[in-house]
């Protein structure tokens, strides 16, 4: 390995070439890493506990299987970690050998981390999944091992055990305890952080209101950044009948001045009601779920900066809310086109719901939270020159490296795309994830 990394090192490629080999080659050692490992702790397994005894060597069931208790700090040592982490890992490495062998195939031929699919067969312990299931699970996971990163990545686990399993899901799921909110001071005396768990429509209806409340902030103030006006739109709700009465729509009463008879007190329910409704906001929900699978309560669907859910959680959330719901329904395709610079709604969702992620390499980015991005750019008066297969969803900073740093891309089918770094590396998008192409490969 010395000598093919030295050989990598004294070629005359560039440094992004030399980079991207020495990569490969980091792969290509961590998968035989693995595979040695697996070897190592077959040599140490026995099919039977040894006997608790001054004379013999201790084993540890790892899932069925008796380990020699001093391979721990033996592991240890070589990995330069603890005796606990080298347990860990011999217990990852005993689980995805025996329960995921399509994600440990995966990792032994360098197709996927052992990092990542140690994640994966983590989730499905702790998911209590038995042997079948989590057989189901790899089969689900494996594909994505690899093409995937982070909450992206994390949702498909959760939605994989979900599938697998509906019933356990359901149990680790939802925990009525488990709802808190928390004051944490900072070094800054004049500020403070607030964390909270909530039931997810109460989240919804609060960003909801903290963002109507925030916009007409930031109306009155422009020199304020949006953050900001979130933060002191959460802060004026701490007085709710202070932010009614700011913004022009509390009449003759506040909530601190308690109607004095019968009928004064059926008139103040009536007037908090209709103060209720108009300053209620309206939240935008997208769900992506299959037809067919709607009156099944254990069906699954897929909520956009929420992750996996059950149907039935899905009308627990929309019940008692005031949320506007958008199917999600893909009725073959059509390239819809306006001849403006400006992208239309019914266009910008489209896009939305067709690409749900950033359309870059690896990114776990929501799409909700990106610009459209015209791949081949702009130039007025060509008609046609805003429609879906000429749109993707860039974040800022990858839309500046695009146009300022060589990146290049391009969509041969609706929703995948083929990316082109300045180094000349290639990169295929689409809703499976990310695959890189080979080296020299032409792009479409």
């Amino acid at each position: 390995m010395f000598e093919s990394l030295k050989q990598v090192l004294e070629t005359s490629a560039s440094t992004a070439e030399k980079y991207r080999l020495t990569l490969e080659l980091h792969h290509q050692t961590e998968a035989a890493k693995a595979s040695l490992l697996a070897q190592l702790i077959s040599q140490h397994t026995h099919p039977e506990p040894s006997p608790n005894t001054p004379n013999r060597r201790r084993t540890i069931n790892f899932d069925g299987h008796h380990v020699d208790e001093d391979l721990l700090p033996e592991i240890a040592a070589l990995e330069r970690t603890s005796t606990g982490a080298a347990e860990f890992l011999i217990r990852d490495t005993i689980r995805l050998h025996h329960r995921h062998p399509l994600a440990w195939a995966k990792v032994t031929a360098a197709e996927a981390p052992l990092w990542q699919a140690r994640q994966a067969a983590t989730a499905a312990l702790e998911a209590d999944l038995d042997v079948t299931e989590c057989h189901q699970f790899d089969a689900r996971i494996a594909p994505l091992l690899g093409q995937i990163t982070g909450p992206r990545f994390r949702r498909a686990l959760r939605a994989a055990i979900m599938a697998v399993n509906p019933a356990k899901a359901r149990r680790r799921a939802y925990d009525p305890e488990g709802r808190f909110v928390r004051r944490y001071p900072t070094d800054d005396p004049t500020a403070a952080f607030v964390k909270a768990r909530l039931d997810t429509a109460d989240a919804i209806y609060l960003c909801a209101t903290i963002d109507k409340i925030a916009h007409q902030l930031y109306f009155e103030d422009p020199h304020l950044d949006m953050d900001t006006c979130r933060a002191k739109a959460l802060g004026l709700l701490s007085n709710p009948a202070a932010v009614v009465a700011r913004f022009g729509i509390w009449t003759n009463r506040h909530l601190d001045q308690p109607p004095a008879t019968p009928d004064d007190t059926a008139a103040f329910r009536r007037h908090c009601h209709e103060i209720a409704r108009l300053w209620r906001p309206e939240a935008k929900l997208y769900i992506h779920a299959h037809w067919g699978n709607l009156d099944e309560d254990d069906a699954l669907a897929t909520i956009d900066d929420f992750g996996p859910c059950f149907m039935d959680q899905i009308k627990d959330l929309v019940g008692h809310a005031h949320v506007k719901v958008t199917p999600v329904i893909h009725v073959g395709y059509r390239d819809i086109a306006v001849d403006a610079y400006d992208i239309p709604d019914r266009i910008r969702e489209h896009i939305l719901i067709r690409d749900r992620y950033e359309a870059f390499p690896y990114s776990s980015k929501p799409a909700t939270g990106c610009d459209l991005d015209h791949i081949q750019p702009y130039h007025p008066g060509r008609p046609g020159q805003t429609r879906l297969s000429n749109l993707a969803p860039l974040s800022r900073r990858v839309h500046r490296a695009k146009t300022h740093a060589g990146w290049t891309y391009t969509q041969p089918e609706p929703g995948v795309f083929h990316w082109t770094s300045p180094a000349g590396h290639h990169y295929k998008v689409d809703q499976l994830g990310t695959t890189p192409l080979p080296s020299g490969t032409d792009p479409p």
